[in-house]
């Protein structure tokens, strides 16, 4: 094998973790997960198959080592050179080629004016867009995005999840939208471009990923240092956004009324299940009054799964310590939180964390209540 061939194949490799391997982590769960959108209602928890979960988790951590090893430092190099409004630009010229899966899929599903607003789109960004780098179609003429998949087009005509993957490189997913892979795939023009070539269609969708990556770095950090257990709250937060995807799917004009200028919104919960905006909320009975307007926290825990965050508010309630469940929206999924209200200055919280972490509570942090 001469020197040039095996320099190729070597690339394509590199090519091939870096494109496939972001997917893992900014498909369409952290992307997601992390957009500013409105406050969602709770929605009732999905019993999740699972029986291959040893094997999920071991491709988990394949992936956690993928991301760290190879996609955020070649991401983050990628960004130190090229503009941000570049970056964004580009984004936009391959969302914009994806207009053709979002067409079909809303066809599909009955959408005919949706269908209609995304070949629109397309039209307009492709041309007056300069290729889709400007999205004309939303900035010019309010023209919304009408984002549909297979995936979600099987969902509309009653195709369950089916059991749960968390496939190497490609990261979460189910049987249904991983079969809707495959047909994305074919309507997707990013695999013509190259004319067929393997190598020239593994760059585009490595530069692709790596371009998107590189306007998310930390995200994923965060999501994995927030977590209790993060395949589990991975596995929850995919699980309860293509549900929420699909029920949009079937019924579009349901809970389009909510607030939109509060991107980071909580809900206080006691640990009688009470709601309440209240920031004292759930405060045990027979603590001091003073703890009530306590301007400092302790913010023990952050995760999706609902049972694990009020299993840990009863540990902290019965070692004595007010405590309240708090309930997160961030744009499609749930967080629940435990906060401990501190009484006294920034340096008494602070010592109260140190306590918390003495105890075991490794996420415990000060948080100030009134920023």
């Amino acid at each position: 094998m001469n020197g040039r061939r095996f320099a190729a194949i070597v690339g394509a490799a590199l090519a091939l973790f870096i494109c496939l391997g972001s997917s893992a982590l900014n498909a369409e769960n952290l992307d997601k997960y992390f957009d500013d959108e409105q406050m969602q209602p709770a929605e009732a928890e999905t019993v999740i198959q699972d029986p291959l979960e040893p094997i999920n988790r071991f491709f988990f951590a394949f992936n956690d080592k993928l991301y760290f090893w190879a996609i955020k430092p070649a991401s983050t190099v990628y960004a130190k050179v090229i503009p941000t409004d570049l970056r964004i630009a580009i984004r936009n010229a391959f969302r914009n080629l994806l207009a053709p899966v979002r067409i079909v899929n809303n066809f599909l599903q009955g959408k005919v004016q949706d269908s209609g607003t995304e070949l629109v789109r397309f039209a307009v960004n492709s041309t007056f867009g300069i290729g889709g780098l400007v999205d004309v179609g939303k900035d010019g003429f309010h023209l919304e995005e009408k984002d549909e998949d297979f995936g979600q087009t099987f969902g509309f005509y009653g195709a369950g999840n089916g059991i749960y993957f968390c496939w190497p490189f490609l990261g979460p997913s189910n049987l249904r939208d991983t079969i809707g892979l495959v047909g994305d795939g074919f309507l997707s023009p990013i695999n013509y471009l190259a004319g067929g070539n393997f190598y020239s269609t593994l760059g585009l969708k490595a530069g692709e990923r790596v371009n998107d990556v590189s306007l998310r770095l930390g995200d994923y950090e965060r999501f994995k240092e927030a977590a209790i257990d993060p395949y589990l709250s991975m596995r929850q937060a995919y699980t309860q956004y293509r549900k929420k995807k699909i029920n949009d799917s079937v019924q579009p004009d349901q809970d389009k009324e909510q607030d939109a200028t509060a991107p980071f919104s909580s809900i206080e919960t006691d640990q009688r299940g009470a709601s309440s905006n209240n920031m004292t909320a759930g405060l045990t009975e027979g603590k001091p009054e003073r703890l009530a307007t306590a301007r400092y926290a302790v913010h023990l825990a952050l995760a999706t799964d609902e049972a694990s965050a009020r299993e840990l508010l009863e540990k902290v309630v019965d070692g004595g310590n007010p405590a309240t469940l708090v309930e997160y929206r961030r744009g499609d999924y749930a967080f629940f939180g435990i906060e401990v209200p501190v009484a006294g200055n920034f340096a008494v919280a602070k010592s109260e964390e140190l306590r918390y972490v003495n105890q075991g509570y490794q996420s415990a942090m000060v948080i100030d209540k009134r920023m």
